[in-house]
């Protein structure tokens, strides 16, 4: 059976020193179950990601123990806490757990986590942004004298007039069959078939 948290002397104030290290885990804990067991599964794994509440003691008028609690966690989740609904929801699961101890919620806040600060933190953040963004492409387009057709940019006319008519004979007249002389060419062929029986005729 696993042990269970130890659990803060609620005689005293919650921001008590001896209870300071027990009562950030102890409320999540039981909060994050409660909501669980009351079907508020989204509000249960929203106090389960929060790292610690810090828990300070705000309003004592008239013998009332009223507490502020400040969710804090991590950066990129901050934006899931900063709204009044899902704080809302929070301070209410965190009300039922305190109900009956004299101690009550005046309100819920949140923050992002502080990160630890090394002497590297401009190259580090450097790094991560990765390179800049450049226009110098963009002014490579404005330049003048280069065609543009059809959304595409040309480095010529002559690049513009090969895309445009591929099969033009003064663009590419190696891919042109040029024209030829039948006759001719029927002559050339029966020259080639006396030659191929001569050559028949003196095999061994």
């Amino acid at each position: 059976m696993s042990a269970e948290l130890a659990s803060p002397n609620m005689s005293l104030p919650l921001d008590a020193d001896v209870n300071a290290p027990l009562v950030s885990e102890r409320l999540l804990g039981t909060s994050a179950v409660l909501a669980h067991h009351l079907g508020q599964t989204d509000t249960a794994r929203m106090i389960a990601d929060v790292m610690v509440a810090e828990v300070r003691l705000w309003n004592t008028d008239h013998d009332y123990e009223g507490y502020r609690i400040v969710l804090v966690v991590d950066p990129s989740l901050y934006p899931t806490y900063d709204n009044d609904v899902a704080k809302s929801n929070i301070a209410s699961v965190m009300q039922q757990v305190l109900k009956g101890s004299g101690k009550d919620i005046d309100e819920v806040d949140a923050r992002p986590s502080i990160p630890r600060l090394g002497p590297a933190w401009r190259s580090q953040i450097k790094a991560t942004d990765g390179p800049k963004v450049s226009n110098q492409g963009w002014k490579q387009q404005l330049e003048p004298g280069h065609p543009v057709q059809d959304q595409l940019r040309f480095t010529n006319e002559w690049e513009l007039r090969v895309c445009s008519d591929p099969v033009s004979d003064d663009l590419t007249p190696d891919l042109v069959v040029p024209d030829y002389d039948e006759e001719a060419m029927w002559e050339a062929w029966q020259a080639m078939a006396a030659l191929t029986d001569h050559d028949a005729g003196h095999s061994p």
